[in-house]
């Protein structure tokens, strides 16, 4: 199973590239090769010859893998990392952002939606955040690509139709348009409280609404370790409005979190919030 963290890079100047060397840190401990994980660094042509030196180095000790891109508007740029989605070697893209560094419950939360058998996911660990963001979210390739009948990502770019790319949060509308709209997609969302300080808050986020077949996660206990039971079958009859069908049918969670707070409350809804 090859599991691929996608990240982007472009622009001249230190940016988000002066967060590289300690993201590099921290992805390389929490996400190590030897459990089937790879970095897969988008980089624009455009970027400072230093930090070309320093991925083209992490390459060259088999530490990431690094794919050159041309020239692109500002979120065709983040739009890049949905690029091994259709890379068929690939079973697993879950899409960061540079200046977020990887964290435990982030690998928790990638190891959940990997047992769950969803489609495609997303994490929300602020307030405001909510619906597809573009440097949270996770694909189960083959899965994702048959039932979006996309196989490449000039389909995908030709299915979101006439965009103005330079507009910041695009790319998170193109994915909540064309994803979450899906009845056929199952979605796995999870739902941090909101962190502050290093410290999770009292704020309990509710569950989102969504067009597609949805389920909504907590989080374990702060200083629990989650145990996750055997994956469920997903079919279609997952689409029960009832949550304790939902429950039944629903990707795997812990019995605690089962107990305290349902694992699900799988609703639709005609329209899907697009925007950050």
């Amino acid at each position: 199973m090859k599991k691929v963290v996608s990240i982007a890079l472009f622009g001249p100047g230190n940016g988000y590239a002066q967060y590289s060397a300690s993201w590099m840190k921290a992805h390389l401990n929490l996400f190590p090769i030897a459990d089937g994980w790879m970095l897969r660094a988008h980089l624009g042509i455009d970027i400072d010859e230093k930090w070309k030196k320093f991925y083209v180095s992490l390459a060259g000790r088999g530490l990431i893998e690094i794919e050159w891109m041309e020239h692109a508007a500002l979120t065709a740029a983040m739009l890049w990392r949905v690029r091994p989605v259709f890379d068929p070697a690939v079973d697993y893209v879950f899409c960061r952002d540079l200046d977020a560094l990887p964290m435990p419950r982030d690998r928790r939360a990638c190891e959940e939606f990997i047992r769950s058998e969803c489609d495609f996911g997303s994490i929300h660990d602020n307030l405001q955040h909510f619906a597809t963001l573009g440097g949270l979210c996770h694909f189960r390739t083959k899965t994702f690509r048959e039932v979006m009948k996309l196989d490449s990502m000039d389909a995908l770019i030709r299915a979101a139709g006439n965009r103005n790319w330079s507009v910041k949060g695009c790319d998170q509308i193109v994915l909540n348009e064309l994803v979450l709209r899906n009845p056929d997609i199952k979605f796995l969302e999870h739902r941090f409280n909101g962190w502050t300080n290093a410290d999770p808050g009292p704020h309990r986020r509710e569950a989102g609404s969504y067009a597609c077949q949805s389920w909504s996660t907590p989080t374990s206990p702060i200083g629990s370790r989650t145990t996750l039971a055997p994956p469920a079958t997903i079919t279609s009859s997952r689409r029960s409005s009832t949550t304790s069908t939902a429950i039944e049918r629903s990707p795997r969670l812990c019995r605690k979190q089962r107990q305290r707070e349902p694992l699900s409350q799988v609703r639709r809804q005609p329209e899907v919030q697009s925007e950050r």
